[in-house]
This record gives structure tokens, C-alpha cells and sequence, in this order.
């Protein structure tokens, strides 16, 4: 069988360049203690909240939405007015149905104006970067709804993690633990913004022109600082069922009323996931072939190891998959621990 030659592999940096950075440095555990803020801190919560993005009305050359997520299109588009015309992703969340109740509606808006709000305030090298927002996005729109709002941030032209491993290219154990120190350290810093991903998985994973992984999809994401004990914390579930954490599965017989329990472990137990994919390049749960027993499994069981995984990566992935969220390890833990995997 013919084998692809190997392609540059995006995210392999030297550990020095990998290193966590002086922010993100005290990775705060879910079970320990919020700190009360210093008046430092509440100022740049205070300017992140009324600093709005740019605005890019009328700057846009929209083209025709070529990838369709779960809750939203994007389409590639050019920035016209910029002195270099660089290629950008134009995000547009999608608008309700013709049948939408007033409930849904506001809960459209609630989810735009949240995935706005958590994206504008991120700004590191493993994070995608929100360019600003526009309204003259062309599309339809139902009477009393809305403004759909357009979410822009650069094309990346190397597409996903996904995209990335669907390639068949072949790649050392090294180069892959490099790029998941990427996605660990953006996943640290997230955390240390007291922001949780809650949809981690590899098409959530962009790679950047350069090599180096970048998150994205704030759609589900929730500030724990900010919201905790609403709805932006308490009703938040991820998507792919695969890589989500099974204490936000309903029990069987008990989806009436359960609310989800969202933590920063929600978000370890997903990269647990995203690792297993990586280095095995398949699934979690691969030999369960419908999402709807996928489901049915998650409650009692975790994925099954993969074949040629080594005991060491395999015995670190199920440390992220503690069957309780206190006994997982932070996400800085978990890039630590990546890194010295990396120098081994």
C-alpha cells in the first residue's frame, strides 16, 4: 500500500518554545479555591467586558459558506480594505427556524452575543484570533429576529487537527506529543481566563500557516467568573459526543431536569480524548460504530485502547479520564507532563 510522504508537521517547536507562559503558570485546579481578585484584576475584567471587537461592516468580501458546523456556517472571505487583502474565515451563526418560539430566539441571541463575549477577550498564540465582527453578512432573515452577526478571524489554510489526520501522512510519536503541547498550553491558558472550552475536539483544532495548533469554537464555551450559576454555565453541553466528558451525559431515564455540571475537568476529559486520536489515529470508541451506543457506553465505561499505544501514553490518557472531575489533572499539569514526554 503506497504511503503518503510525510508533510511538515504543524506544531513542532522546541520544548524552550513550548514552555507555559508567566500567565498561565498557576493553573487553578476545579477543586481549589478561588482567590479573591485583586483591583488589577477586576479592571481588565471590567475593560475586557466594555472593550467591544472590531468592527468590520462594510471591509468584507463575503463568499459562499463552504463548511457547515452544528450551529453555524463559515465561508471564506476577503478583508478588502487591509493593505494586503489577507484570506479570512467569516463565522455566522445559523438564524432560528420559520416555527421558533420567543424562547428560542433569545436563546439564539444569548448564544451569539456569549461566543462574542468569551472569544474577544482571548489573545494567544494557541488561540484563534477574533479580527472583529460585521452585520452585512448576506442572508436571510425571519421578521423580529436578530442580526445575524458575522465572527471573523484568519483563514487558515491547513485546515483542522481532523483534516490534518485524515491525510494519511506519517508522523513520529515525538512530532505528535509536540502538537499536543499546543493544544494543551492554549487549553492552560483558556483555563487561566477562568474560560472553558466545553467542545474540545479535533475540528476544533485549527493549525495555524505557520505549523502551530490554534483552538477555536467558542460557541459553547463558558467564563466561569462571570457566569456561574446561570444559564451560560449551567446549560452548556458539548456537541461531539465522542470526546465528551460523561458527567454531561443525562443518566438513563433521568433526562428531565438533569442539568450539566460544566468544570475545566469537562475540558480534560476531552483532551484525554483528542490525545487518544492523535497518537492512535482513531476514534474514541471506535469499535462502536452509532453515536446513540456510543452514548449508552459513556456512562459505565471508558474507550477501548487502541492497538500499538504505548503503556505509558495509554496509562497518561486515562489520567485524564478520571471517573471523577477532582481526580483528573489540570490543564497545566497536563502540559508539563507533555513536555517532559517530549524530552524523553
Amino acid at each position: 500500500m503506497h504511503q503518503k510522504a510525510q508533510e511538515p508537521l504543524p506544531g513542532c517547536f522546541s520544548a524552550s518554545s513550548m514552555a507555559t507562559p508567566d500567565c498561565c503558570s498557576c493553573t487553578v485546579s476545579p477543586r481549589t479555591p478561588t482567590p479573591r481578585p485583586t483591583i488589577c484584576q477586576v479592571l481588565q475584567a471590567y475593560l475586557t467586558r466594555v472593550i467591544q471587537p472590531l468592527d468590520l461592516t462594510g471591509q468584507i468580501a463575503y463568499g459562499t459558506p463552504t463548511i457547515f458546523g452544528g450551529h453555524a456556517d463559515v465561508s471564506r472571505g476577503i478583508w478588502r480594505v487591509h493593505r494586503n487583502q489577507p484570506s479570512v474565515a467569516v463565522k455566522v451563526i445559523r438564524s432560528p427556524a420559520a416555527s421558533s418560539t420567543e424562547y428560542e430566539l433569545k436563546r439564539y441571541d444569548k448564544r451569539r452575543r456569549r461566543e462574542v463575549q468569551v472569544w474577544k477577550r482571548l489573545r494567544h498564540q494557541n488561540i484563534v484570533h477574533l479580527l472583529g465582527t460585521a452585520t452585512d453578512f448576506p442572508c436571510r432573515m425571519l421578521q423580529g429576529s436578530p442580526r445575524p452577526v458575522a465572527l471573523v478571524s484568519p483563514w487558515m489554510e491547513r485546515g483542522n487537527l481532523k483534516d490534518l489526520l485524515s491525510r494519511g501522512s506519517i508522523y513520529s510519536i515525538s512530532d505528535l506529543l509536540q502538537l499536543l503541547c499546543g493544544v494543551a498550553e492554549g487549553l492552560n491558558y483558556l483555563h487561566c481566563k477562568s474560560v472553558i472550552h466545553a467542545d474540545l475536539h479535533p475540528g476544533n483544532i485549527l493549525i495555524h500557516d505557520d505549523g502551530h495548533p490554534c483552538l477555536t469554537d467558542f460557541g459553547q464555551s463558558s467564563i466561569n467568573a462571570e457566569f456561574a450559576g446561570t444559564s451560560y454555565f449551567s446549560t452548556t453541553m458539548c456537541a461531539a459526543i465522542r470526546w465528551c466528558a460523561p458527567e454531561l451525559i443525562p443518566p438513563q431515564g433521568g433526562v428531565i431536569g438533569f442539568i450539566p455540571r460544566l468544570t475545566s475537568a469537562c475540558d480534560i476529559f476531552s483532551f484525554g480524548n483528542v490525545m487518544l486520536q492523535v497518537l492512535s489515529n482513531k476514534l474514541p470508541y471506535y469499535n462502536i460504530e452509532r453515536d446513540s451506543y456510543v452514548l449508552i457506553s459513556m456512562r459505565n465505561q471508558r474507550p477501548e485502547r487502541p492497538p500499538r499505544l504505548s503503556d505509558v501514553h495509554w496509562e497518561f490518557i486515562q489520567s485524564c479520564w478520571g471517573f471523577t472531575p477532582s481526580s483528573r489533572p489540570t490543564a497545566g499539569m497536563v502540559h508539563q507532563s507533555l513536555l517532559t514526554l517530549c524530552n524523553k
